[in-house]
């Protein structure tokens, strides 16, 4: 799964985390599908949190467990609440994680094309808005 890939989960021994130690996103990962789905290469996770598993009737839940998003500063500290939602769920599917990131750089400008002063066109910065980074709608 995608969120098992985010935190070094894929094997039974464990793998490479895509996380850095700083908790931000070392490699590609989309999340969603390829064509409406959000790339979050180089953004720090800040929070994370689940809802895994239990039957709902009638507007009510039976069984699971449910954790509101909150700040997270490890890798570990993901890991082990991915863990603890996927033990929680029942079957393949049931298991929904919330996560929240930013960009570590609050101050990077994003220029849009002939937004600056001279009225000459401006191309986007790549670093920022990459090709077929999973996008839905391209910056111009």
């Amino acid at each position: 799964s995608q969120v098992k890939k985010l935190a070094g989960l894929v094997s039974p021994e464990g793998g490479k985390p895509l996380l850095s130690d700083s908790l931000i996103v070392q490699d590609s990962m989309v999340f969603g599908t390829a064509t409406s789905g959000t790339q979050v290469r180089g953004w720090r996770l800040l929070e994370f949190g689940y809802a895994s598993g239990g039957l709902s009737i009638c507007g009510a839940t039976l069984g699971g467990k449910v954790r509101s998003r909150r700040q997270v500063r490890t890798v570990k500290e993901v890991a082990d609440m991915i863990t603890t939602a996927l033990e929680h769920q029942l079957g393949d599917a049931g298991a929904t994680f919330y996560m929240r990131f930013e960009l570590p750089d609050l101050e990077k400008k994003i220029i849009k094309k002939g937004s600056n002063i001279a009225g000459n066109d401006v191309i986007l910065d790549s670093k920022f808005n990459p090709p077929r980074g999973g996008f839905a709608d391209q910056m111009e």
